[in-house]
């Protein structure tokens, strides 16, 4: 997924495999993002006093050896007032002091893609991807999250909402695969597409959603099963 603007994150963790972590889950949230990596306090702070406002965020672990990111995030404070701070630790502890500091987040250890797609969310820097069509004189924007499942029969192509809602338009799913390239929404039939956002099971020869019940065919089984492993991993 990518975004018209370029943002620039910090990462703040002297543990390599956490730090790793979240900068695969920024990469395929924000694709075209800035992340400058740091396994010490001091190395950021000396960054930002040299140019202030040069990142939109910072993720800053609290528990490191050297100067811990409490701290640290005390000393961001005199520099940067309002550059948004998510705190992460295995520990629930420090609380009290994150919100002296006013972070924005505070997230525990092990962190998961799902929450940093939330922060990233909340701060204005994801650019939600939809299919947009015309139907009956009309113009719909559907957002990708809201859609469960897609489906066509004799020419009208089926949007099953999570709400339970459906919408329809005329036309071939094929007219809509541009719209979905790089998203969790996948073909999985000839008639019908899927987001594995919303699955909550599989078998054989078929996806389970809380919707229903899709079809799988040979064709597309062997994607179909590659790109859920990924999906999976990626969260």
């Amino acid at each position: 997924m990518s975004t018209a603007k370029e943002f620039a994150v910090a990462i703040c963790d002297d543990t390599l495999q956490d730090a790793d972590f979240l900068e695969n889950c920024i990469r395929n949230i924000l694709a075209e993002s800035k992340i400058v990596k740091y396994t010490k306090g001091e190395n950021l702070l000396r960054d930002l006093e040299e140019q202030v406002h040069q990142y939109e965020l910072v993720f800053l672990a609290i528990c490191m050896k050297e100067k811990n990111g409490i701290d640290t995030a005390k000393e961001i404070r005199k520099i940067d007032t309002m550059l948004p701070i998510v705190f992460v630790s295995r520990s629930e502890k420090f609380y009290r002091e994150a919100f002296d500091v006013f972070a924005f987040q505070y997230l525990l250890k092990p962190v998961t893609c799902s929450e940093v797609k939330s922060v990233l969310n909340r701060l204005g820097m994801v650019r939600e991807p939809a299919i947009v069509f015309r139907y009956r004189s009309r113009i719909f924007t559907i957002r990708h999250h809201e859609i469960v499942y897609i489906s066509s029969s004799l020419h009208t192509v089926n949007f099953h909402m999570t709400n339970g809602k459906e919408f329809h338009c005329r036309g071939k799913l094929a007219d809509f695969e541009e719209q979905l390239k790089n998203s969790h929404i996948i073909r999985c039939h000839q008639s019908f597409f899927v987001n594995m956002e919303n699955i909550i099971g599989m078998k054989s020869n078929s996806i389970i959603t809380e919707e229903g019940i899709i079809p799988v065919s040979r064709t597309y089984m062997k994607e179909v099963q590659k790109r859920y492993r990924q999906y999976l991993n990626d969260k």
